[in-house]
């Protein structure tokens, strides 16, 4: 069936004339504008590089992704793993575990910053977070050998994690409109990149390594990284203006003050038991 046009009789903007306007049925819409396509269903978006105005006008509708829950989850599972292997008893085991702890606590945020401006929820990055699980279960599995000789297997989860950032950095920079935004984005790339070869090369020179040596190599690594991303603070093309890096940071921070929470309850739960075990309970 045709659809018929109406015409109608119109005032202009002069009170002693008038127009006829013809009247198009409205189009129907397509299946794609029906059902638009929602995140994750492109194997590739292209990212946004220059976010001087991007993140302004879709500060309201960025949020944590299910993706990036489960990544800081993963995150938190290493910190109670290592929690429960280094108990902290003395000055040496304290150190010991505030090394751990910022090594893994940058290594999160540095990942978070990216993804709170960068990330695109497609099948790519699914397959980069992907990677980066399987390098926090090298974390895990390596995390008792953390301040020993055998800590080759911790450096290279590291070096995995770094490389697999300095790949998500390079499709930025591929996609940067112009050498202003690529500038920022090269730095970034840089900075993680000779991270990466820092803890590549340490990972293979362990045994040869002192413990002072390999903390020294790591710690310039992370350094070089901070000090890249305090150089870039006030850079308007990679702002955290209208990023969603507040409510990461408070997600992280709630899940760690749960895992605690859990892990005093436990403790709660062994010193009331304890008489029962002890046999106390019958004298």
């Amino acid at each position: 069936m045709v659809a018929s046009h109406h015409r109608r009789f119109l005032l202009s903007d002069s009170p002693f004339t008038f127009e006829i306007r013809e009247i198009k049925p409205a189009r129907s819409k397509t299946n794609d504008e029906k059902h638009p396509a929602g995140p994750g269903k492109y194997a590739f978006k292209k990212p946004v590089a220059d976010l001087s105005e991007q993140l302004a006008h879709e500060a309201e509708k960025k949020s944590a992704t299910w993706m990036e829950l489960f990544f800081d989850l993963a995150f938190v599972a290493n910190i109670t793993i290592f929690t429960h292997q280094h108990p902290i008893i003395n000055a040496t085991t304290m150190f010991r575990y505030c090394g751990w702890f910022t090594i893994m606590w940058w290594m999160w945020l540095s990942q978070t910053m990216f993804d709170v401006r960068f990330s695109t929820d497609d099948l790519l990055n699914r397959i980069w977070k992907l990677i980066q699980l399987f390098a926090l279960a090298g974390f895990a599995g390596n995390g008792y050998h953390f301040a020993s000789s055998n800590s080759n297997g911790f450096a290279l989860s590291y070096a995995v994690m770094k490389l697999v950032l300095v790949g998500q950095y390079f499709i930025v920079w591929i996609h940067a409109p112009n050498s202003r935004c690529r500038r920022p984005i090269l730095l970034y790339m840089l900075a993680n990149f000779i991270s990466f070869v820092m803890w590549w090369t340490s990972a293979f020179l362990v045994e040869a390594l002192s413990n002072q040596a390999r903390y020294s190599i790591w710690f310039s690594a992370i350094g070089i990284e901070v000090l890249a991303t305090i150089v870039l603070t006030n850079n308007a093309t990679v702002t955290f203006i209208g990023s969603h890096l507040p409510e990461r940071l408070g997600l992280f921070t709630l899940i760690i003050l749960g895992e605690s929470v859990m892990g005093i309850f436990m403790v709660t739960d062994d010193l009331v038991d304890a008489p029962r075990k002890l046999g106390w309970d019958n004298l």
